[in-house]
């Protein structure tokens, strides 16, 4: 078992909440650039609620694929020099991966960037879809080469800051640092969990979770 973080976000997690800790342009990487600087990449958080209760998208990789096969995932890939914009990226990419149409969602701003264990960094664009979250999955269609399933997460849990446990491996690098989060299945590590980590940090020291 790894190391657990102390706290619990108790309050309810909602759209206005996440809403707060957003910016309208994407966010500069924050942490040591790998060298040679990197490759850039785009996801997509997607939201939406359900009886009440917020969701969140998530995406199984193909178990085919090069890098990362079989993990869970956000619908997204790399940049593309016809992109505009890594919101454009993560919309080009989540309408190839899972036949989401732009038309169905609204966009809320940008989370903060992080640096997966292939040499990517990735910039998370985050948006909500106007539809709930059950309706919003009949209209998806996985594209098998890609994704193998897709499906929706409950927030208040990945958002619980007391989820996540932090881990170390060795790699040909030396020792890498991932989080993993707890009672999740398929379970929900690496790139994607601290995507959601670096979100639900900021929210757990919001006063509405204590």
């Amino acid at each position: 078992m790894g190391q657990r973080d102390e706290g619990l976000s108790r309050g309810s997690v909602t759209v206005e909440l996440v809403k707060q800790f957003l910016f309208e342009q994407p966010p500069a990487f924050d942490q040591p650039l790998p060298i040679g600087g990197g490759k850039t990449a785009s996801v997509l958080l997607l939201f939406a609620m359900q009886e009440g209760r917020l969701k969140i998208l998530l995406t199984k990789r193909s178990e085919h694929l090069r890098l990362h096969a079989g993990q869970v995932s956000l619908p997204g890939g790399k940049d593309d020099p016809a992109d505009s914009t890594p919101f454009a990226t993560a919309l080009r990419e989540a309408e190839e991966e899972i036949g989401l149409d732009e038309s169905d969602i609204t966009r809320l701003g940008y989370g903060f960037p992080v640096l997966t264990s292939s040499q990517y960094i990735v910039t998370v664009a985050v948006a909500v879809a106007h539809l709930e979250a059950e309706q919003m999955l009949k209209k998806l269609t996985p594209n098998q080469m890609e994704v193998s399933d897709i499906w929706w997460e409950d927030a208040q849990h990945v958002f619980d800051i007391a989820a996540f446990t932090r881990h170390v491996r060795q790699t040909e690098k030396g020792e890498r640092l991932f989080y993993r989060i707890e009672n999740t299945t398929p379970e929900v590590w690496g790139a994607t969990a601290a995507i959601l980590y670096r979100l639900a940090k900021r929210i757990a020291a919001h006063p509405a979770c204590h």
